[in-house]
Parts: structure tokens; sequence; C-alpha cells
């Protein structure tokens, strides 16, 4: 027998054996299926080409956009006014905003002992209000460093976000100075009432005690002032960029408060 037979022999047991499915031989005699086929393997390539370039480019211009925001937070580091014209001019980053925002604040803990010294924020209030005096800035500093560590709040994060708030004392917004609301407690559009203390000691306090509301489960250690501590989310917070977005509807809150706590860091010890 010769190799010829042999491997016609070969193919015709393989058949035998291993006979061809119906698709199989619906293909061979079918062309426009297999041109169908063809066609949504083709598709289903594009496609997949196509996301994956689109995840490339997104990525890019995220990292494009993080490039601008870093250049553009060290331009108001160094800016000698904070509020008045450096925050207008924060850029905007559209669709990569998002992304950048999740690891914005994620770093600085509520709860904590703050690293500015007390030199730091009364020269730092006092370069940005020229309307109060030393010994006021001086008291009311010494009230913020003395709440925040009797309830174990991270000072650096308070008094920044007073500053925020308040417009370094200059109460330009919607919160009169007699309120003695130093966080903007209740101040909210449409809301009837904000919240009111009867001394500048026991705004401070409230403030202190509601960053502790969101920020921990423990009880407060001075006399409760802040009527909304019970009524928060307990230890829904803990990080200064959560606590943003339950505090405040601009959504570079927390990119502000960073960028004040490094400015007040400028200053000498």
């Amino acid at each position: 027998m010769t190799n010829g037979k042999r491997l016609t022999g070969i193919r015709l047991y393989l058949k035998k054996i291993f006979p061809q499915s119906a698709t199989n031989r619906l293909l061979k005699r079918d062309h426009i299926t297999i041109w169908i086929v063809l066609l949504l393997i083709l598709f289903s390539s594009l496609t997949y080409l196509y996301t994956t370039g689109k995840f490339y480019e997104d990525d890019s211009r995220i990292r494009a956009a993080q490039k601008a925001l870093n250049d553009s937070i060290k331009k108001l580091i160094a800016a000698p006014v904070v509020l008045d014209s450096a925050f207008l001019h924060t850029p905007s980053f559209d669709a990569s905003d998002e992304k950048i925002r999740e690891s914005v604040g994620l770093s600085i803990q509520i709860m904590g002992h703050g690293t500015l010294s007390s030199r730091q924020m009364i020269t730092f209030l006092l370069s940005q209000n020229h309307q109060i005096d030393s010994l006021s800035a001086k008291e009311f500093v010494d009230e913020y460093v003395s709440a925040a560590a009797k309830e174990g709040v991270n000072h650096d994060m308070a008094f920044c976000q007073m500053c925020l708030e308040t417009g370094f004392l200059k109460f330009d917004g919607m919160v009169p100075p007699d309120l003695n609301n130093f966080a903007g407690i209740g101040a909210f559009e449409g809301s009837r009432e904000i919240e009111r203390y009867p001394s500048m000691h026991e705004g401070v306090i409230a403030h202190i005690q509601h960053l502790k509301a969101y920020a921990s489960v423990a009880p407060p250690s001075l006399p409760l002032v802040d009527k909304h501590f019970y009524n928060i989310k307990r230890g829904s917070a803990p990080t200064l960029n959560q606590l943003a977005e339950r505090w405040a509807e601009d959504k570079l809150y927390s990119l502000k408060i960073m960028i004040l706590i490094a400015q007040c860091r400028r200053f000498s010890q």
C-alpha cells in the first residue's frame, strides 16, 4: 500500500470518528453567513481598538489637566491676596474634574493635631484683614487652638476653613459678624434662620464640634454647643475631601482650604 493510499485511509477514518458539525457544513455552503461572521469579528475588533484609544486619550487629558491644576496651585499659594482675586481665576477642567478631585484633600485628616503655630495663624490672619488688631487676632486663634485640642480636631483644617467661610473675619458673605458663626453653619440658599451663638468662644466650639461630628463617632469633650451634632451621620467624613462633598456645593472647596493651609505655612514660625 502506497503512502498516498495510507493518508487517504487515515482521513476517511478520522471523518468517521469526528464527523463535521451542522454549523461547519452550513458555513461551507452559505457564503453570506461567512461574510456576516467576518464582519461581526471586524466590528468587534474596531470597537475594541476605538474604546482602548479613547481610554488613552482621556487618560492623557486627565494628566494634562492635573499638570495645569498643579501649576495653578503653585501660583495661588504664592499669591499675596488669597480670596479677593486669586480664587476667582481658579481653572475648571470639565470632564477631568471628578478624577482630579478624588485625590484632593484625601491626605488631610480632620481629627488629629495641627502643625501650624499660633504665630503663623495670627500673622496670616492679620496679613489678610487689616481691620482687626493683633490682640483680637491672638485671642481668636487661641480659642481655635484650645477648642480643637480638647475635641481632638486638626486646628490647621478648622482655622483655614474659618478663613475661607468668613473671608478672614471680614464677613462679606451671607453670615453677619454678630452671629458668631464662623463656619456658615445653617447658612445655605433658602435657609430661614442661620445659627447664632452668644459669644465668640461658643461660636468657635460649635464649629469644632461640627467638624468632629462629621469626622468621628466619639462624643464631644466640651459641653455641647453644636445643635446639629447628633443630626449628622457620625464619622461619615474623616477627611477634608469627604467633608467638602457634604459641606459645600463648591467643587473646589477642599482645594481652597488646602491652599490656605499652604499659604499660612509660608509665614515664619
